[in-house]
């Protein structure tokens, strides 16, 4: 038999919540259906009102509601899951990194990718 990947689709909030209890409902449907790795969308546990709002709710690295829900429920349902886009502290405490994190079955973070944002530049014409 071969294991399933699961691409979870979701419409977060402001409320991050009300986005995890969200996320583990989706997440519980993608295990009934065999899947044994979860990818989890950008920002799954918080899309803000406003820009500020991911400085706000940034989590240092291994530590944080976000992740600690992240690990529990990789060890709880024995999956392996990447966590799309948490708020990362950065040096400037003004912004953060946009961090892609992969939890193994017993809940430890084996894999950490900054995202990189190819747009943030002006083209001069």
């Amino acid at each position: 038999m071969t294991d399933k990947v699961a691409a979870i689709q979701m419409a977060s909030g402001p409320n991050v919540g009300a986005n995890l209890i969200e996320a583990g409902r989706l997440i519980k449907q993608a295990i009934d259906a065999g899947a044994k790795l979860i990818v989890l969308p950008e920002n799954f546990a918080m899309m803000g009102l406003k820009e500020s709002d991911k400085v706000d709710a940034r989590e240092e690295e291994g530590k944080g509601q976000i992740q600690e829900f992240v690990a529990q429920e990789a060890i709880k349902q024995k999956i392996w899951i990447v966590a799309g886009t948490i708020a990362l502290a950065s040096r400037d405490a003004n912004t953060v990194k946009a961090a892609w994190l992969l939890y193994n079955d017993d809940g430890s973070l084996v894999a950490r990718y900054d995202h990189i944002h190819m747009f943030d530049g002006s083209i001069d014409a």
